[in-house]
């Protein structure tokens, strides 16, 4: 069939082919048919049924292509939420470790913070016990030159006792406590007779 018919047309055709008269002419001869005109509808109603059947099942083709394709939308319309619902998920994920990376770098700048202060507070630290120790050896230094000194004046002192040798034995005693307490302090002593008999 060279045109596609409407079912209506289909119709109309079939019910002509069946024996609708044309026009009003009731005559027993336009009820004849002759052999090739019988053969001829016969074909006509062979070929309407054909397009009919082939009607009907471009029409459950399409039934079948509509309700296939509105499972295919409605599955993919669920394949796209549950895609969408991943993306928030890991968009969600992606947030929650942008914070913790924050936290991270802030703990971490915290830290060196505090690390620098310590490292600033072992520095001073470091130059005050300097510092002090610079102090205990220059009071060391003073220390051993007072012990030298006094060592000096006992050494003039003893030259002295030998040159001089009628100097009473208890100003020699007032003298070597006074020399002694003038340049470091000490406690009290006694000098007993015989150790100073021995220095003379």
């Amino acid at each position: 069939m060279e045109k596609v018919l409407s079912r209506e047309n289909l119709r109309e055709g079939s019910i002509r082919c069946r024996g609708t008269p044309r026009s009003a002419n009731t005559s027993p001869s336009a009820f004849r048919k002759t052999p090739s005109e019988s053969t001829i509808e016969e074909s006509k109603i062979q070929k309407l049924a054909q397009a009919l059947m082939v009607m009907n099942v471009i029409d459950e083709l399409h039934t079948k292509n509509n309700m296939t394709a509105t499972k295919e939308i409605e599955d993919l319309k669920v394949k796209v939420d549950r895609k969408n619902q991943k993306i928030l998920r890991l968009k969600e994920s992606e947030m929650d470790l942008k914070e913790k990376l924050m936290k991270a770098e802030n703990d971490k700048k915290e830290l060196l913070y505090a690390k620098d202060q310590q490292i600033l507070e072992l520095q001073g630290q470091l130059l005050k016990a300097i510092r002090d120790m610079d102090g205990v050896h220059k009071a060391f230094e003073k220390c051993v030159e007072r012990s030298i000194k006094l060592e000096t004046e006992n050494l003039e002192l003893k030259a002295r006792l030998v040159k001089n040798r009628p100097i009473k034995l208890g100003e020699l005693r007032a003298e070597l406590i006074a020399n002694a307490r003038s340049h470091m302090v000490i406690k009290d002593f006694e000098v007993s007779r015989e150790f100073l008999e021995a220095m003379l």
